[in-house]
């Protein structure tokens, strides 16, 4: 009998980063419905969430001068997300390079894991006093970015 690949991709095998919101007043139209801009300040949360607060591996004399650079930014829409929704923001990572990582979010509505939304950012870290592009440090790798990396192409839904 032929053993499971374990480094293969399965949905209920998956590892992500998770933060939960509620959909606000301020967070949708006059039509009840969230907003364009609000996915894209939820996806920022949710890499907020995973970046910050770390040590994310630069140097001492370097960490003030770090900012988060987002080359592009993709929003798929799948359902509305309506007022007092309950939604989870799953985030993955992929394409980790040298300079650049890619993150990926799933946007669900927690009572019945219906899809809401994908997105897709492409970061990177400038150093804001020379605007020189940094390399992505070990720690971060290896702490924050390896534990939820997939491979994009195998995942259950196209960002």
């Amino acid at each position: 009998m032929n053993k499971p690949n374990n480094n293969s991709f399965t949905a209920a095998r998956q590892k992500e980063a998770r933060i939960e919101l509620v959909v606000t007043q301020g967070d949708i139209t006059p039509y009840g419905s969230a907003s364009f801009i609000h996915y894209v300040r939820w996806y920022g949360i949710a890499r907020d969430a995973l970046l910050q607060w770390r040590d994310l591996g630069f140097a001492d004399d370097l960490r003030s001068f770090v900012e988060i650079e987002v080359s592009f930014c993709n929003v798929q829409y799948k359902r509305q997300a309506m007022l007092q929704d309950e939604i989870v923001i799953k985030t993955n990572s992929s394409n980790i390079g040298k300079e650049q990582f890619t993150l990926l979010f799933t946007l669900i509505k927690k009572d019945d894991a219906s899809l809401i939304s994908l997105g897709k950012q492409n970061i990177s870290f400038r150093n804001s006093k020379t605007r020189e592009i940094l390399d992505i440090p070990k720690p971060l790798i290896e702490n924050v970015l390896k534990p939820i990396e997939v491979e994009e192409k195998d995942m259950l839904f196209n960002f």
